[in-house]
């Protein structure tokens, strides 16, 4: 794994510092962007930045580290054989080999270090812990600097996410009078396709930190767990200041207290944490905190605990009994996590505590009976996508049954609006019960012709062919093909046998556009019925996220159940609507990691 090409450029105050190298016989390119007035250009070139990067993934590939005659740390060279015996024996499943450090020069005079001590800060109850204890703290190096990298928990595209997130650290910066540090990188492009991100912790902060030698001296960690539950992980009380230099010390900081304590302790006694706090990593509906997801709902409970969660404004909504019933704690980490705030439940006698008792306790007895591998993951475990929900007429196509008896030169032109009258005015119910699967085309056809004295013959053969050659977006079915690698897309339609039986068959692009397609015919539903049981059993079936899962659709009617189900819809009324929204969720997509889709 050898550094090839380091370039430094510098726009408008940003300055740009990439990397090339080669990995497993394919050129690679990792970037930063870091403000200019807190680095100094003359140390981007060290190459103990990328020896934090590298080395992890080199030891996957079986591959040395060479530096290309970059200096690193002689401090952090010298710890590079127990770092990388640390992971050998913490992760057997990665079959890691250690590797040689080529073509470099040791640091050997002690520059003189920068002044800023700088804590990573996501906004998180952990973050928020680290800086609150460490203000209390008198014997203790001061906080001055909060560092935010975008790009690892939140993707570098994600403008909007970006902006928002901005918001919050800058109101904390703000209120405590901290100097804000925020970095931009591709970095985890890169690592995502390598190893499981959880590993990388230590080595990235590090590598990041090393960018700006000169300016910062110390970085502190906030831990995840405490002392009592440690781990093997990418961030650990032996692991992290291993990664220190001679110029930058690394604190992993916070874990002699539980979660739980860090809520109870500092977060519920801060109105700047409480109006800030921010731990969602999965932004379901585009929101800071998504308030489904598994972690919101876990600090959650600690925040109804603490007696605070009215106060925590990032939270929207407050906890809902029905998120416990579907938890699954499938974790030994997460398990310790519930089992605490289980315990400090019993502490308290409010009526929502009294109430998610019982739901906690048998999500914890189903991960005791169920749980048998207790190892930390080794790969990534593909999530299930969410979902896109397509209706069919009126989004996809805009054509009526017997649409061809239009034409005044068709033969049967004359019946066209005693069918109309018939079916869609006199007797809808026959066309509810035909969309249900209680009569099949033939048998529409023939009541048809018998009630108004129409050639049977003639009248069904201008159906089947008006239904093969149905009018389809072709602009749409692509588009909706291409958000199948984000989502998983669903034509959801209250249609007939007809439509699988000559409109599908006869069009392969339709059939191609769809993960699924579900016709009310054959489900013997609609789709709203039971106030939207179809699109909450799909979902769950699915195990998606209600939240982030979409209704393209032109009624109005069903747009507002799906919203009332927790869902985004989308009311559209033609094809360039569609398109439009379409194409709006491909760009969103392409600015988020997998996870936030």
């Amino acid at each position: 794994m050898k550094i090839s090409n380091i370039q430094v450029s510098e726009k408008r105050g940003i300055v740009k510092l990439t990397w090339e190298f080669d990995y497993k016989g394919k050129l690679r390119s990792v970037w930063f962007e870091l403000n200019k007035k807190q680095v100094f250009k003359k140390n981007l070139k060290s190459g103990t930045s990328f020896l934090c990067f590298a080395l992890l993934p080199a030891m996957i590939a079986e591959e040395d580290v060479d530096l290309n005659g970059l200096s690193i740390s002689k401090r952090l060279f010298e710890e590079i054989n127990k770092i990388q015996d640390i992971y050998i024996n913490w992760f057997p499943k990665l079959k890691l080999s250690k590797v040689g450090i080529k073509n470099f020069k040791l640091i050997t005079d002690v520059k003189p270090c920068g002044k800023r001590i700088v804590s990573l800060f996501t906004g998180g109850v952990d973050s928020f812990d680290t800086i609150l204890q460490n203000r209390k703290m008198k014997n203790e190096s001061r906080i001055d600097s909060l560092l935010y990298v975008f790009g690892l928990d939140i993707h570098f595209r994600d403008k909007e996410l970006i902006n928002q997130t901005k918001i919050y650290i800058d109101n904390v910066a703000k209120a405590l009078s901290y100097e804000t540090i925020y970095v931009k990188t591709n970095l985890r492009e890169f690592t995502e396709k390598v190893v499981i991100w959880d590993f990388l912790l230590a080595p990235v902060f590090s590598c990041i930190a090393n960018l700006f030698q000169g300016y910062i001296s110390q970085l502190f960690i906030p831990s995840t767990t405490d002392n009592e539950h440690l781990f093997p992980d990418g961030s650990h009380p032996q692991l992290d200041s291993l990664f220190s230099t001679e110029n930058i010390k690394i604190i992993h900081y916070g874990s002699e207290r539980k979660r739980i304590e860090k809520i109870l302790i500092n977060i519920s006694r801060s109105n700047i944490a409480l109006e800030n706090l921010r731990v969602c990593w999965l932004n379901y509906g585009g929101k800071v905190n998504c308030g489904v997801c598994e972690k919101c709902v876990r600090t959650m409970i600690g925040l109804e605990i603490a007696g605070v969660a009215g106060r925590a404004k990032t939270f929207t909504n407050r906890l809902n009994l029905e998120q416990l019933e579907k938890l699954e704690i499938n974790k030994p980490t997460l398990r310790h996590f519930y089992l605490e705030l289980f315990e400090e439940s019993k502490n308290f006698k409010s009526n929502i505590l009294l109430k998610l008792k019982p739901n906690l306790n048998m999500a914890l007895k189903h991960f005791d009976k169920n749980f048998l591998d207790q190892n930390v993951p080794t790969s990534f475990k593909k999530k299930n996508k969410n979902i896109v929900f397509f209706d069919f007429n009126g989004v996809l196509s805009y054509n009526k049954f017997w649409n061809s008896l239009s034409s005044k030169d068709h033969e049967l032109h004359k019946f066209q609006t005693q069918i109309e009258e018939f079916l869609f005015k006199e007797n809808k119910q026959i066309i509810i019960d035909w969309m249900i699967g209680k009569y099949t085309s033939e048998d529409i056809n023939q009541m048809l012709a018998k009630n108004l004295n129409i050639p049977f013959k003639k009248l069904y053969k201008t159906f089947r062919n008006d239904c093969s050659k149905i009018d389809i977006s072709e602009k749409i079915l692509i588009k909706a093909g291409k958000l199948k690698k984000y989502y998983k897309v669903i034509l959801a339609t209250d249609n007939m046998d007809s439509f699988d039986r000559f409109t599908l068959k006869n069009n392969k692009l339709l059939k191609n556009a769809f993960d699924y397609i579900d016709n009310s015919y054959n489900i013997k539903t609609f789709k709203t019925s039971n106030e939207g049981k179809y699109f909450l059993d799909r979902i769950f079936e699915m195990n998606a996220v209600t939240s982030n899962c979409i209704l393209i659709d032109d009624s109005k009617r069903n747009c507002e159940l799906f919203k009332k189900l927790g869902g985004i819809a989308f009311n559209v009324t033609g094809e360039s609507e569609v398109i439009k929204i379409c194409n709006y969720l491909i760009k969103r997509s392409t600015s988020k990691w997998e996870w936030q889709y």
